[in-house]
């Protein structure tokens, strides 16, 4: 009865203390050495520690998007594809489902990340030129001005 008690009061304690060292350490972890494992299983802690620190970084990469104007969420969410779909396909099996299940979300998700990746350089290019070309017209009639004086 002691025994059962301390375990559940250090896994608690366990619960309850999330430290995000922790978590970027363990993300980090998961991409480079697990990057397309699609074996084995994953604990309900693990997997959820990955989704949070995966979200926060596409975040990240949404409002840098938004500032630069290029296509940075699309990018870093293709490369963080294989490994979203490797731990979800490894909480699956530990569940108990076929982990092959997860590339019925993954695969359409994919396409629309490139299709996103397509579009967001398109325009980001496009909005650039067309940012540039004012400038690059008024730096011609400046120059045309100098040399006339």
């Amino acid at each position: 009865m002691v025994v059962n008690r301390t375990r559940k009061e250090a896994r608690e304690r366990r619960i309850d203390k999330f430290e995000i060292n922790h978590a970027v350490q363990h993300f980090l972890t998961v991409v480079a050495r697990h990057y397309a494992d699609f074996r084995g299983q994953v604990s309900r802690r693990d997997y959820w520690t990955y989704v949070a620190v995966y979200v926060a970084v596409v975040v990240f990469a949404t409002i840098l998007q938004g500032i630069l104007g290029l296509g940075l969420a699309p990018l870093v969410q293709l490369i963080l594809l294989l490994p979203t779909a490797g731990m979800t396909a490894r909480r699956l099996q530990d569940t108990g489902t076929n982990g092959q299940i997860a590339w019925l979300f993954f695969i359409p998700s994919g396409i629309s990340n490139l299709v996103g990746l397509f579009a967001a350089t398109s325009f980001g290019v496009l909005c650039l030129l067309l940012l540039l070309l004012p400038l690059m017209t008024l730096l011609s009639l400046m120059r045309s001005w100098r040399r006339s004086i």
